[in-house]
């Protein structure tokens, strides 16, 4: 079995990611777009807590409707301010993903129009195959709408926080005392998830090959008589994904599970205290409604950035996968001086060719791609 050499190491490869933001930056203009909807979803969404606070100190205890048109008028544009921006970031995510996906394939498949025969005696084509559609697919997916999702999150979080320490930091400090003990939790957490979307990406990658070389390989099956020996090893690799698919799914939902039980201690907290602050008359009753609303909305970007990471755990291993097949390096490659007389295989000079005869002759000839296996000797 074909060895992939990515699956034994565990750590985050900042040049990996260099490679794939560079091949996202090409579409640039998609990219600014897609952060200012983003940007835009998040202003609004911080907006919907304040618009309630102002009604109920306004209205409901104030008893006081002369703003009322206004405020049904302002509810109306913020409305519409969310259905343009979803509709935006929805519009260039897809953009993104979709040129991404392009781009990724395209640079992979023209790599593999360089290597050497080597390169394709060694490899199983299944796996080639992996990597130039799963692979691809998974990773454009993720970096499109994990980027949505993040740009919106940490907007999100800074909002809230600017708001709360400067309405009433006393239950402002609630939510912060959460955050380290999240972030202690991803840390933990961060690797084990790696580690197991590794596996599951490389059983993936395994098994994606053995359908493809089933296939191929349909005629000498039957001639051999070895399609109990096929099943068995498909079976084996086809059980190997799904346990390391769901050790992967495990780990991920507890992450999120444990984020979401501080998340609700937190949202308790505030709650309780905020309700004595109210009796206390320190804070209007609109105020702690909208803290509420604050903490809850607070935490659901803490949730959306935890699942983003796991994503992204996910993405590193097909990011490897990918990047390394773009990247990987011809055995045989022509000189400096012949490349530039005579072209590459993209752009020639066949003003500098020579002609032909066609006349070969073989003498003294040992030529093999495989050290085990001479094609011509002598």
């Amino acid at each position: 079995m074909y060895q992939d050499d990515h699956d034994i190491q565990y750590k985050v490869q900042l040049s990996t990611w260099k490679k794939i933001i560079s091949i996202i930056f090409k579409s640039k203009r998609h990219l600014i777009l897609l952060i200012f909807f983003s940007a835009m979803l998040a202003v609004l969404d911080g907006a919907i807590p304040l618009f309630t606070r102002y009604a109920i100190d306004t209205y409901f205890i104030g008893g006081d409707y002369s703003t009322w048109p206004y405020y049904v008028i302002a509810n109306i544009l913020l409305a519409t301010g969310f259905g343009l921006f979803v509709w935006g970031f929805i519009h260039q995510a897809g953009i993104i993903e979709a040129e991404t996906s392009y781009e990724l394939r395209r640079q992979a498949f023209k790599n593999l129009q360089r290597l050497s025969y080597s390169y394709f005696d060694k490899t199983p084509q299944g796996w080639v195959m992996a990597r130039m559609t799963s692979d691809a697919r998974r990773l454009s997916l993720i970096i499109s709408w994990g980027l949505v999702d993040f740009v919106w999150a940490g907007l999100s979080m800074i909002i809230i926080l600017v708001v709360l320490y400067l309405t009433f930091f006393k239950l402002a400090l609630i939510v912060t005392i959460v955050v380290p003990i999240m972030l202690v939790v991803a840390y933990y957490f961060r690797k084990l998830i790696l580690k197991q979307h590794r596996f599951a990406r490389k059983f993936n990658s395994q098994l994606t090959a053995q359908y493809s070389e089933g296939f191929l390989g349909a005629k000498t099956t039957k001639s051999l008589s070895i399609e109990d020996s096929n099943f068995d090893e498909f079976s084996l690799t086809a059980n190997n994904l799904k346990r390391a698919s769901i050790k992967a799914v495990i780990s991920s939902a507890l992450f999120s599970s444990i984020l979401l039980v501080l998340a609700y201690v937190a949202v308790s907290t505030t709650m309780i205290s905020g309700s004595m602050f109210v009796l206390e008359t320190v804070i209007t009753l609109g105020t702690l409604q909208m803290f509420i609303n604050y903490t809850v909305n607070f935490f659901e970007p803490v949730m959306a950035i935890s699942r983003i990471l796991s994503d992204f755990q996910n993405a590193q291993a097909s990011a490897e996968r990918i990047v390394g097949l773009i990247e990987t390096k011809a055995d045989i490659v022509d000189r400096k001086d012949v490349e530039e007389r005579y072209g590459t295989l993209f752009i020639d000079h066949k003003e500098n060719w020579e002609d032909l005869k066609g006349d070969v002759e073989f003498k003294d000839v040992t030529f093999h791609y495989n050290e085990d296996e001479t094609i011509l000797e002598n």
